[in-house]
Parts: C-alpha cells; structure tokens; sequence
C-alpha cells in the first residue's frame, strides 16, 4: 500500500469546505485492490483519522459522507478464506490535488447534485 498517511499532506481540517460545491477540493483518491470502490478526501480530523469526501462502493453512484481512515487501512486481500498480509486499499499516488469539477469521474454526480 502506499499507505494511507495523510498526515504529510495538506488535507484541511473537517467542516472548512462546506458549502463550496463544485468547488470543493480533493487532496487525495484512495481505492479498494480488488472491489470497485473508490474515495475523495477533501477534509480530515486528524485526532480521530476520520475523513470526509465522497465515496463509491461497489459500483454504486458517489456519496458524501465520514470515512474511517483506520477502517480502510485494516482492510486486507483475500485469496478465497484466507486473509493476506497485503492492504487492500491504496492511496493513489497519482492523484494530485484538484476541484470536484475537474474530476472526470465525478461529473455524473455533480450533474445529479445540480452543481
């Protein structure tokens, strides 16, 4: 994994994008190995590793809502019953940060949300 450490980056503290819409901003993509899931961090307490951005799992449309950094971190792949050693969920480390609007795979959710 590339860990999940947010720490080193400049992830603002929770509630300080509220309101902002298409503008908001996301600092870091985080994705499941294995499952089609998918999270945006746009803000983090870093007290309690809890998170706030939006959220797909298993193919379903994005949603807002608290993400547990320490719960995706646990997480671990499987070949059948037996739990491996390696992460199942990944930072991507490809991910810049970047306004809701300019996120391609967000456009179908901003065009429901109306923004």
């Amino acid at each position: 994994m590339k860990k999940l450490i947010l720490k080193s980056m400049k992830v603002p503290p929770l509630y300080t994008q509220d309101g902002n819409g298409r503008k908001t901003k996301f600092y870091a993509r985080l994705f499941h190995n294995s499952a089609q899931a998918t999270w945006y961090i746009s803000e983090i307490d870093m007290d309690s590793n809890r998170a706030f951005g939006l959220a797909s799992i298993n193919g379903h449309p994005f949603e807002w809502g608290y993400i547990c950094l320490d719960e995706l971190k646990s997480l671990r792949m499987r070949l059948g019953k037996i739990r491996l050693r390696i992460p199942a969920v990944e930072r991507d480390t490809s991910f810049s940060p970047s306004f809701m609007s300019e996120i391609s795979e967000l456009q179908d959710f901003q065009t429901y949300m109306g923004y």
